[in-house]
């Protein structure tokens, strides 16, 4: 074999392997463009207009909030309403894929107090490791 042979079998070879590379890297870049990536997520919000300034000792309280299912499939929840140090009710729901729903509770404070207090909500989902917490201060006479 002489050298301008070699030179075309080199020239062959690299071009057979520049062209393997481009055809890999647009396959993969295609790939990239093409796959849809969702980003799965839940959001839990209050009704704001439904939350009271002031509440009397003993007499229940009405509030909403919000739970909306972007989870990409049916996602069960449960809730905990929490004041005065304990639990005051607690629930559960399951929503379709973007489905949102109100709940409405309602709860009662033992005692009055001279400094607001805080309601939290917490709301469970299995495929989340924290529960989605939400809080509002509240006047009790």
């Amino acid at each position: 074999m002489n050298e301008a042979d070699s030179q075309k079998t080199d020239l062959f070879l690299f071009t057979g392997i520049l062209i393997v590379l481009v055809i890999v890297l647009g396959a993969m870049s295609l790939s990239l463009i093409f796959t849809k990536k969702t980003e799965s997520f839940s959001q839990v919000f209050l009704a704001q207009e439904t939350i009271p300034a002031q509440v009397s000792a003993g007499e229940n309280f009405s509030f909403s909030f919000f739970v909306e299912n972007n989870e990409g499939k049916t996602t069960n929840y449960s809730y905990e309403v929490w004041a005065e140090g304990a639990k005051k009710k607690t629930g559960n729901i399951s929503l379709q894929n973007n489905e949102r729903k109100q709940i409405n509770e309602s709860i009662s404070f033992t005692n009055s107090y001279s400094e607001k207090q805080k309601v939290l909500l917490k709301v469970f989902s299995k495929d989340s490791s924290q529960p989605y917490t939400l809080w509002f201060w509240v006047s009790i006479s």
